[in-house]
């Protein structure tokens, strides 16, 4: 004998309840989800601050879970870019190499050469901006820059790498770059220009540092692919 259906009522509080019981879960998983954040002691890593407001927390993971289970073209979100930043803390040559944050690296010359193939990455504490900067690098503030040649303390620009950043001494130098603040020596399409400084103990300069990996930048075209 078939058992009688069910009132409405009965089906819509039963409905009730289930939904009730989704949000507890959800609201005992998102709790849960912050302890072992907290607990896990990880160091902050830009890549994963999707709204780049310094702090990785439940919005970045709203950001990234809304989109669950649509589907596109995965080349769409397979071009990248690279972030780039110059330190507003100056430092010693011998210090170059450790003045970058997490997630980042001291750049080579050929890595940051043509920055308007990158993103100023404005949002990395300590990054250096200008007044009139915008979304952009500041102009005339000079950094250290891997020179890709061999151990070097010569005044020559593009040479000179105080003894592969290991040396502070006086009479040992090191190049550094900065964007060149007038547009009619630097061209059509600005590049970094090599300046060389003494390098010396009070003779300090800002790092030019370079992401570790690729970013995602959906639909931006002209980027290129890159191994991540």
């Amino acid at each position: 004998m078939s058992s009688p259906s069910q009132s409405p009522a009965r089906l819509r509080g039963k409905a009730a309840i289930w939904l009730i019981a989704g949000l507890v879960l959800g609201i005992a998983l998102t709790i849960a989800l912050q302890a072992v954040a907290q607990e896990g002691g990880g160091s902050y890593d830009p890549q994963l601050d999707v709204n780049h407001d310094g702090v990785i927390d439940t919005l970045d993971i709203q950001s990234t879970a809304g989109p669950w289970g649509t589907t596109g073209d995965p080349m769409l979100v397979n071009l990248t870019t690279r972030g780039y930043y110059q330190t507003s803390a100056t430092v010693a040559g011998n210090a170059a190499l450790t003045a970058c944050a997490a997630g980042y690296h001291m750049a080579n010359m050929a890595e940051i050469q043509n920055t308007s193939a990158l993103r100023y990455a404005k949002e990395i504490p300590g990054a250096v901006q200008g007044q009139d900067s915008g979304n952009g690098p500041p102009f005339s503030i000079t950094g250290w820059i891997r020179t890709g040649v061999s151990s070097n303390t010569s005044t020559q620009v593009g040479a000179g790498n105080c003894a592969l950043w290991t040396s502070n001494s006086a009479g040992h130098n090191g190049t550094t770059v900065a964007l060149q603040p007038n547009w009619l020596l630097a061209g059509d399409q600005p590049q970094p220009v090599g300046r060389l400084t003494g390098h010396v103990q009070h003779a300090e300069a800002g790092g030019a540092c370079r992401t570790e990996r690729s970013e995602l930048a959906q639909n931006q075209p002209g980027l290129e692919r890159e191994p991540a």
